[in-house]
């Protein structure tokens, strides 16, 4: 009994760690980025009008961040290192810079 009871110290020993270390208080997954992005969208060939979500798929040491939607696979974004959003199909978010979609809460950090 008292080995299993060892084993199991062992192996929940890292996981405590982990969990005790702060998170950040501002920023994402990924750094400062937002983990979410949301952008509207148009009624065309593909999708009817309304909203797409992005999520953050990568990050370049240099800032650039990259956006992939589930939904729409062919439909990414980037994000460059001064915070303005890459997006040519998408036009609500094209040129936008985040901190103006953090403040209208379209864009976002996930949090337990």
């Amino acid at each position: 009994m008292t080995n299993i009871f060892f084993h199991t110290l062992k192996f929940l020993s890292p996981l405590v760690f982990i969990a005790s270390l702060p998170l950040p208080t501002e920023g994402g997954i990924l750094g400062e980025l937002p983990d979410v992005i949301v952008c509207q969208i148009k009624n065309n060939d593909y999708s009817s009008s309304g909203s797409i979500v992005f999520y953050i798929d990568a990050r370049e040491q240099e800032g650039r961040g990259y956006y992939k939607s589930l939904g729409r696979p062919s439909g990414n974004i980037t994000v460059n290192a001064e915070g303005v959003i890459e997006a040519p199909a998408v036009e609500s978010c094209e040129g936008r810079n985040i901190t103006e979609l953090r403040d209208q809460k379209r864009a976002f950090d996930l949090k337990n």
